[in-house]
């Protein structure tokens, strides 16, 4: 049989500590990426209201050009 010695009180503490330190750098790495997710949506967001309003000023511009060039 292979029986496991106890760990002593000190190992123990490591132990723990390492795992700690672990899950809370893990958690701090998700929550960075969950802000950096966010900011990116946001300027995408930015960035297509600025093309939707690029793209309505130049059909409109092709429409009075259209207008004053074919004026019957």
């Amino acid at each position: 049989m292979a029986d496991k010695q106890p760990m002593s009180r000190e190992a123990y503490r490591r132990q723990q500590t390492h795992a700690r330190e672990r899950s809370q750098l893990l958690h701090r790495h998700s929550t960075d990426a969950v802000k950096t997710n966010e900011f990116t949506e946001a300027k995408i967001k930015r960035l297509k209201r600025k093309l939707n309003w690029a793209i309505a000023i130049v059909v409109i511009l092709i429409v009075l050009v259209y207008i004053i060039l074919f004026k019957a």
